[in-house]
């Protein structure tokens, strides 16, 4: 039967991005988007996998009716994302902008032209319809908690101290900061006292705005600080002592570092990480990071939380 057909493709579409995410945690939390947080990319896993299955199996009426209300949520979502150019993160950070709106929208379409096929299935009543939920609503709750706690375990992974994390966020706080493994930055950053690094992309809308903001706004503040600009092009990292700019600047005190052998973090929005002592001690990424830039005092309230 037609809808049958159909719903089992939406739930290889929700199963599909819902392994994107949990693959692609790095990239997603590196995003900056609104799934740049361990607890809701877990939950939005977790939630995508219990739709999955829900629509997957339950009885087809109450599945159609399911699928329409997640979707147009999904759409929702998609499109104040869209709005507001903030990476909502359903097909991975790299998702080019309105895809995930597009493919919402679509879906939905298609649901409300294909109502009426299966209004003759199922017409049970209340008794009849909980005997045939019960079980995949079992199911899909027990699936959906393995995604999420998947999905933590994933990034509990890559963030570990032991090596260098595959994204650059809150998980950095109480750490050494990773590039100091590097010999060429560690000598770049002081022993004692703060530092900030600025991490911006040179194809980066936001990075840009950032970059030109930075001379403007509280200079006073940066003359007790030890600033270290980084630009971060995909596989070369240009490290510019004393300068921040999303794109190298010919500086003769600057260096290269390069990812052959380890894998890259994923950086894909503004990103200031306050260092004390070489430990880190506050992050703000993406819409924070611009944001915090265009208040007062805003490098006192990145190590805000330090000081207290």
């Amino acid at each position: 039967m037609l809808f049958d057909a159909g719903r089992i493709c939406l739930s290889v579409l929700l199963m599909l991005t819902a392994a994107l995410k949990m693959l692609g945690a790095s990239a997603v939390l590196g995003s900056g988007g609104l799934l740049a947080s361990p607890v809701r990319l877990s939950l939005a896993v977790g939630f995508e996998v219990f739709a999955a299955v829900l629509i997957a199996m339950a009885p087809p009426r109450f599945a159609h009716r399911f699928a329409l209300l997640v979707f147009s949520a999904l759409a929702c979502i998609a499109a104040w994302a869209w709005l507001t150019q903030a990476d909502c993160g359903c097909f991975g950070a790299r998702t080019p902008k309105g895809v995930p709106l597009i493919v919402d929208l679509a879906v939905v379409g298609l649901l409300l032209c294909s109502r009426g096929l299966g209004q003759h299935q199922l017409r049970e009543g209340f008794n009849l319809l909980r005997r045939h939920l019960f079980m995949p609503a079992g199911i899909a709750v027990t699936a959906g908690l393995l995604a999420a706690g998947g999905t933590m375990w994933q990034i509990e992974r890559i963030s570990s101290p032991n090596e260098i994390p595959t994204w650059f966020g809150d998980n950095l706080i109480g750490m050494w900061f990773p590039l100091l493994c590097d010999e060429k930055f560690a000598e770049a950053m002081p022993a004692t006292g703060d530092a900030l690094v600025v991490m911006l992309r040179p194809d980066c809308e936001h990075c840009r705005e950032v970059a030109a903001e930075w001379e403007s706004r509280n200079a006073g503040q940066r003359d007790a600080l030890s600033v270290i600009g980084i630009s971060v092009a995909e596989g070369r990292w240009t490290v510019m002592p004393n300068e921040v700019s999303p794109m190298p600047i010919g500086a003769g005190d600057e260096f290269v570092i390069t990812w052959e052998d380890t894998e890259e973090p994923f950086i894909a929005a503004p990103t200031f990480i306050a260092v004390r002592d070489r430990i880190v001690v506050g992050v703000a990424t993406g819409k924070d990071a611009s944001e915090l830039i265009e208040t007062n005092d805003w490098i006192r309230k990145l190590f805000g939380a330090a000081d207290e």
